[in-house]
């Protein structure tokens, strides 16, 4: 039997992107060691193809 272990995570929240997400914005989350990214509000200005 083996015993669980408790790591904690760490989670990144973006909000309100608006179409300016740029390549150095997942360069910063890279860096930071993120095991997740959660984002929320608006991603494209109302760009329907995203």
């Amino acid at each position: 039997m083996s015993e669980l272990q408790e790591k904690p995570i760490k989670i990144a929240i973006v909000g309100d992107v608006h179409d300016r997400w740029e390549p150095e914005d997942e360069l910063a989350l890279k860096h930071l060691g993120v095991d997740l990214v959660l984002f929320v509000g608006d991603f494209g200005n109302e760009a329907v193809e995203l």
